[in-house]
């Protein structure tokens, strides 16, 4: 709705990034992992990829930024975000956008990491992006996972790893299970009439942050109303009457379209 614009971070958008970017009094990060749930078409990918660059030229120690998603080519869409603003901006005068975003001052490369996780081990991530977390089915996404979450210790307080996703057809995944115990967590906060579902555990370094038709709501909503669409859909952008006229449509498959456009596993 917004391509070719120049990009303005929404209320929503802001609120989410100000608890994640938050610092303790000596400088260390908060969080150092966070989840960010939202339906399909709510703008993760672009805040993801401004983030990876700012990564790549804020930090001055040789920082390593890692996109990796179910398959390269997933991953890719992130980067080329990156790329685009890039090249589209007063970035290019700092940055080499390439297949590899490069920062010569700094010794810094933003990648597209493969989902072969087993090769995934050995790097030392200043930030990671998962893009579309619920792609994630097999042992090796798992551990391409881990290969990057399981390093951040690496830079002590300063790295980050941000999964951007919708829900999964079940909660048999990696992130369904990180869902699972985020919706069971004693600091689990229920917002927005029940829309929004959010965790702070700052002794784990741990942010949840997801909107969505949870399950004891489902039965009790019509999902046909506007109201509830845009409870889910925080992003302004995006019309309810669209989303009802293609639920509506020969080509729709209800519990397909409650999973893209309400978040709902």
């Amino acid at each position: 709705a917004r391509a070719g614009q120049r990009f303005h971070l929404d209320p929503f958008q802001v609120e989410f990034l100000r608890e994640f970017w938050r610092r303790r009094p000596d400088g260390r990060r908060v969080y150092q992992v966070g989840l960010w749930g939202m339906p399909k078409g709510c703008g993760k990918t672009p805040v993801a990829a401004g983030l990876g660059t700012h990564a790549v030229v804020s930090e001055t120690d040789a920082p390593e930024v890692y996109s990796i998603a179910g398959a390269k080519d997933q991953a890719a869409i992130c980067h080329g975000f990156a790329r685009d603003n890039i090249e589209d901006g007063r970035l290019a005068a700092w940055l080499d956008a390439g297949s590899t975003i490069s920062c010569p001052e700094h010794r810094g490369e933003y990648t597209v990491q493969s989902s072969d996780g087993d090769l995934g081990h050995g790097v030392n991530p200043s930030a990671a992006i998962v893009d579309e977390w619920w792609l994630f089915q097999h042992r090796k996404h798992r551990e391409s996972y881990n290969a990057l979450a399981k390093a951040l210790h690496k830079r002590s307080g300063r790295s980050w790893l941000l999964a951007i996703t919708q829900a999964g057809f079940d909660l048999s995944s990696q992130l369904g299970e990180t869902y699972e115990a985020a919706m069971k967590h004693p600091q689990l906060e229920v917002l927005s009439d029940g829309f929004l579902r959010v965790v702070r555990d700052e002794d784990a370094g741990f942010l949840c942050w997801w909107y969505g038709l949870p399950d004891e709501l489902a039965g009790e909503v019509d999902i046909e109303d506007p109201a509830v669409i845009r409870a889910c859909n925080p992003a302004l952008w995006v019309d309810p009457r669209d989303l009802i006229a293609e639920l509506r449509r020969a080509d729709t498959d209800e519990l397909d379209w409650r999973r893209l456009h309400l978040n709902q596993w």
